[in-house]
This record gives C-alpha cells, structure tokens and sequence, in this order.
C-alpha cells in the first residue's frame, strides 16, 4: 500500500470516528457487568523533553453500524492502559485519545469470544499556540460546480500543511491555525475538517484545525462564488496563506472553453475523475511551483460552456466523494455521512 493510499485510509477512519463523536455527542457509558473483553495498548508522548500529562485517558467508542451505542474508558498509567469491554462480533470498537488539544484514533478493533482482546497503541505530542515554521506541501483546488445561470461556481481546496516540529500548533489566543485569503467574488466559504471550526472574516477563511505534529495535515475547504455572466470570464485567484510547494489547479473540461495563464504557470498533465456512475470527467490542470506567501497562481477561466447549468460534479453525494477521494483529501467512509452540496447551486 502506497504512503498516498495509507494516508486516505487513515483519514477516513479517523473523520469517520470524529464526525460520529460530533453528531452524537456523548452517549452513556457501556454498561456491561462482567465485561469478557480487552481493548489494551501503549500509549507514547513522542515530543523531546515532555512528560505524558496525569490523568490521560483512553476512551473506546462502541459502534453498533453506524450509530454509537456506548463508550467506556481506561486510565494510562505508566504508558499503558486497559479497557474491559463486551467481546461482541457485531460491534466496532474505536480507541480515541484527547491529548493537548488534539484527537488521536487507533485503528478500529472486533472482539469475539473466540479472539476476545485486541491492541491499539497511540503516539500523542504535546502542543504549542507558537507558530513553527509551516509550510504548504500542496494546494489543490477543484472547480466542482458551475451554475452559468446564476453565475456561480463552486470550488474544493486542499492545504496539505507541514509542521515540521514535534508539538502539535493548537492556534494563536484565538485558536487559529490556518487563514486562507478567498477568492474575489467569495459569496460563501466553510471548511469540512470536523475537528475545528471555521469563519470567513473580511475576505480571509480561518480555521482551528489542529495541526499535527511532525506531520502533513489535510485542511479542506469549500467556496461558493459569484461572477458576472455578462461577461463570460472569472479570474481566478488562488493564494499561498504560507509557503508553497506547488498549486494545482483542476477544471472540468465541459465547463470552461478556454484557460488563460500568467507568467509562471504551466498547463500540467490532463487528469480525470470517475464518478459514482461510472462516468468519467476529463479536467484540465494548471500548476505553479514553490510559491511565496501572499503570491499567487492566477488563472483566467474564459468562456463558461452555455450547455452547463447544473452542479455535474456535486449532484449526489456519491458524486462529489469522487470528488473528494480522487483529490486523496478524506475517505469515502466519513464523506458518506458528512458531505453536502455547496448552497446556492442549482441542480
């Protein structure tokens, strides 16, 4: 399994366990009087210098399909913990850890009488509110709906964002991580990640997404934006919140006649996406290498096609994870639950 698919299957089942967390809240602990189960692993605080915080704890969540029908937890002690629990075959059991801001999940176990214990070890960081030197490995941008009609379209970002120290950055005293400048003509703007939140403030989106330590972290947002039909053209204008190793840009080819490109911008390799259906969605690229902070990659979308008025790309949900996991940003499993049409496209 390549480093690339291991990261979108990791993502997937940690927003999976996050958004559950979220929409449910917190359920009553799993009564269970003479638990036959155990649920034990280690848990290792990997920053220099720092000492594993008393009072850790390790939390499993019990996942009846899809619905969380209980949690219980376990003390750390020595870098250590056990969870006694029902060894039940027809549940999910999801260990999660809290740590300094932060959500740690290992991978999801199933206990039987017959295999009735099972580990998930974790690696936590300490956190920091002092920016390190951040750095963006890639910002891909997806032009995923156009309504010509009303002159919008509809955009998907990826910030893969490096922290190359080993505390995790929790945010300035505001407990934000991350601002990233809107396009021009930004009528609407969120984010996807579960675990922070996000607010467009005066042309500029904000987050508290943690960001991880001595790691790549996937901030994805989304972007409804106006443009004049009369004039049959949007400039489109994507910029470096920090330095950046590159930015991609990817347009459906029906959706645009022609792409008009600065100075150090490149067409790069044609790509695809293959939707639910079955149907495959030829895109154009456009790249940017090692970018500045506050620069750009500005592109000219030049003729919108007359013939596309609905959102190809965003119509179902099934649709738009395409989308999504074809950019590698987050698993199928979590976009299943999670994911909604950009507001303000017609269908």
């Amino acid at each position: 399994m390549t480093q690339h698919a291991r990261r979108t299957r990791w993502l997937a089942t940690s927003l999976l366990a996050m958004l559950l967390v979220a929409a449910f809240g917190a359920p009553p602990a799993h009564a269970q009087s003479e638990p036959d189960g155990r649920v034990s692993g280690t848990v290792t605080l990997a920053t220099a210098g720092a000492e594993l915080d008393a009072g850790t704890e390790v939390e499993l969540i019990v996942l009846d399909g899809g619905n969380i029908t209980g949690t219980a937890t376990g003390a750390v002690v020595g870098g250590r913990y056990e969870i006694a629990i029902e060894a039940d075959p027809r549940l999910t059991y999801v260990p999660r850890l809290e740590y300094g801001g932060v959500q740690y999940f290992a991978n999801p176990v199933i206990l039987s009488p017959e295999a009735p214990t099972a580990t998930g070890d974790f690696t936590v960081y300490a956190s920091t509110s002092e920016q390190p030197d951040l750095q963006i490995n890639l910002t891909a941008v997806t032009v995923v709906a156009l309504d010509r009609g009303a002159g919008q379209i509809g955009l998907l970002r990826e910030d893969l964002v490096q922290n190359p120290i080993d505390r995790a950055f929790v945010g300035d005293s505001r407990g934000i991580t991350l601002r990233i400048p809107a396009p021009e003509g930004t009528l609407d703007a969120d984010g996807e990640n579960v675990d922070g939140l996000f607010a467009l403030e005066g042309g500029v989106l904000t987050t508290t997404t943690p960001l991880r330590a001595a790691a790549e972290t996937s901030v994805v947002t989304r972007y409804l934006i106006e443009y004049d039909p009369a004039e049959d053209a949007y400039t489109l204008r994507i910029t470096a919140p920090l330095p950046t190793s590159q930015i991609l840009l990817r347009v459906p080819e029906e959706y645009v006649r022609d792409l008009r490109l600065p100075d150090g911008a490149s067409e790069g390799e044609p790509d695809e996406i293959t939707l639910a259906g079955g149907e495959v969605v030829p895109l154009r690229t456009v790249v940017r290498d090692n970018v500045d902070v506050g620069d750009s990659l500005v592109v000219r979308l030049d003729g919108f096609a007359p013939t596309v008025n609905e959102n190809v790309l965003t119509a179902t949900p099934s649709a738009i994870a395409a989308v999504v996991v074809a950019l590698a940003v987050i698993g199928a499993a979590y976009l299943a639950v999670r994911t909604r049409r950009i507001p303000g496209l017609a269908r």
